[in-house]
């Protein structure tokens, strides 16, 4: 969320609208720029844009606002995926999804980042949503990689890659399932798991177990959390990119990954299908491990009489969607309705 608030303050910025991003919390990686939540500096004209997820203390006070405003929803995680691990925070994903319809009259305008969650939002009452999709601008990453680590990772073996934090509906622990047989096809590879896991964590502890029992615990990395630098390392020396996720509402690492011109193998449920289109290559639940990993070392080695080649060229006019120019029009579309919505 925290890196499409930047992006959309861009937008509005460059379109002559003044645009701050207001956080209850600022974690400090981004703490220059977003500004602690004060209800006092918004006034009662001001449009806001509120980003709904699991929901927190600012919800109730966007609902009330009587401005002009925009609900932008960005998927709740169903909560069966974390109760057998995090009961706790189950039942704050329950109660952030079942906020959802008792906010479709507060909001006359609203909108997904896919057509996945704004088919949720229709569901949940509200009016005719819309899409905006998650911004995508390569130009950030204009900077230099972590050198050391580029060094380390151009040692002749495969870079297998997944970005994301390590949660249940990430299903890493299905990953790791799936690299233990790809390994019998290409024995110089590594799965790098570029997210952070938490060791109080079950569903971490469950996936680190995993990869003990296969014995990989040389060939499974679990980055924790990273620095730009260094996940612009891992991106850059990536042969595949590889999700076994089963439930994203946008998957923006995916577009990450065509940008580097990294083939993407995915699960294709939820908006993973939707964000791809007609690139990379998907599989679904009729698909066994090893006819998965086969694929998978087919796209890394190129070894399908140029299928590597043509998946890169259908994800480098898919990418293409999500610049910023190209979501642009769908922001001042949200404004124009928000503005019309205002003064009835």
């Amino acid at each position: 969320i925290a890196q499409q608030c930047v992006a959309l303050r861009g937008q509005l910025r460059a379109a002559g609208y003044e645009s701050e991003i207001l956080a209850l919390r600022v974690e400090r990686r981004v703490a220059g720029q977003a500004q602690i939540f004060d209800a006092s500096h918004i006034k009662r004209e001001d449009g806001l844009l509120y980003h709904h997820s699991i929901g927190s203390d600012v919800t109730a006070f966007a609902a009330r606002h009587p401005g002009p405003k925009c609900l932008i929803y960005h998927n709740v995680t169903p909560a069966e995926f974390f109760a057998p691990y995090r009961p706790g925070f189950a039942w704050m994903l329950e109660t952030g999804r079942a906020q959802l319809p008792r906010l479709a009259s507060c909001f006359p305008v609203s909108v997904g980042d896919s057509a996945f969650n704004a088919e949720e939002l229709r569901t949940c009452g509200f009016h005719s949503p819309g899409v905006l999709p998650i911004i995508i601008d390569p130009a950030k990453w204009n900077f230099a990689p972590d050198a050391a680590l580029m060094d380390q990772l151009q040692d002749g073996q495969t870079n297998l890659l997944f970005v994301g934090r390590i949660a249940p509906n990430k299903r890493q622990d299905q990953l790791v399932e799936a690299f233990a047989r790809y390994r019998k096809l290409d024995p110089r590879a590594r799965l790098i798991l570029a997210g952070d896991g938490q060791d109080f964590d079950p569903y971490f502890q469950r996936v680190r177990e995993q990869v003990a029992r296969h014995d990989l615990r040389r060939q499974v990395h679990v980055t924790g959390q990273l620095d730009d630098a260094a996940l612009l390392a891992y991106y850059r020396t990536a042969h595949l990119y590889w999700s076994f996720s089963e439930h994203e509402g946008f998957g923006a690492p995916l577009v990450e990954a065509m940008w580097f011109d990294v083939p993407v193998l995915a699960f294709g449920g939820t908006a993973v299908s939707e964000t791809l289109g007609d690139a990379g290559a998907l599989f679904d639940a009729e698909h066994d491990l090893e006819r998965i990993a086969e694929l998978a070392f087919a796209l890394a080695h190129d070894t399908t009489n140029g299928r590597r080649a043509g998946a890169l060229a259908a994800q480098a006019a898919r990418r293409l969607r999500f610049l910023p120019a190209n979501v642009a029009d769908a922001l001042q579309q949200i404004i124009i309705r928000m503005e019309t919505t205002a003064h009835r």
